[in-house]
């Protein structure tokens, strides 16, 4: 397979589902479409390890990566872009409650910023790692997150407010849905592409506390 065709297969899946997960063992994903079949293990290790690699700058460039579905890395597709930052900025109990004082102390200095590099934030006294401390705020899509290269060539993480982001991608707060419209966006989306998987194991806000439905 061609990296054009391999992209193009990827851009499909991601057009007709809205949601593609990096990797997954079951369901549709980057590296089962590159494989022809899910692999078990990290992917680096595939024969196929450098197309997929190339495959996946193609795609991270035209889609919103957010760890998602799971927590994992997930390509979000354009039309769903408002949906997410809705549901992102809503600060819901989910997103906020419980949340480590070493996490909120980042938050805090992101929001401040509204986007900072990881090795220009100061670790406040914790025994975590400033990326475990990053990764639960994007598994609760309180902050959205890119790899990026310092001056050094070292590896750094940009941590940036939704509000940020939303005003590169153009997204204006106006154009966003109400949150539980979002949600319903979100969820049909995620019932089609995960069928018959559950939802519930997927989305974050229903691991946690099930929103109310109206009747």
């Amino acid at each position: 397979m061609t990296l054009e065709e391999a992209v193009e297969r990827v851009r499909a899946a991601v057009e007709q589902h809205g949601l593609l997960l990096m990797q997954d063992a079951k369901l549709p994903s980057l590296v089962a479409i590159v494989a022809t079949g899910p692999i078990k293990g990290s992917w680096w290790s595939h024969p196929q390890s450098a197309l997929m690699f190339d495959v996946l700058q193609v795609i991270h460039e035209e889609t919103l990566v957010v760890k998602l579905l799971s927590g994992k890395r997930t390509f979000v597709h354009s039309r769903l872009w408002p949906a997410v930052c809705a549901i992102a900025e809503s600060n819901e109990p989910w997103q906020l409650d419980g949340l480590p004082t070493d996490a909120r102390e980042v938050l805090d200095r992101v929001r401040v910023e509204g986007s900072i590099r990881s090795d220009h934030i100061e670790l406040p006294a914790t025994n975590r790692k400033l990326a475990a401390i990053a990764d639960e705020l994007e598994k609760r899509l309180l902050v959205h997150a890119t790899d990026e290269h310092t001056e050094r060539g070292h590896h750094a993480r940009a941590l940036q407010t939704w509000a940020h982001w939303r005003a590169q991608a153009k997204l204006s707060a106006r154009s966003l849905p109400t949150v539980e419209s979002a949600r319903e966006l979100i969820e049909t989306a995620t019932a089609r592409y995960s069928a018959p998987e559950p939802i519930q194991r997927l989305l974050p806000w229903l691991k946690v506390s099930p929103p109310k439905r109206r009747r």
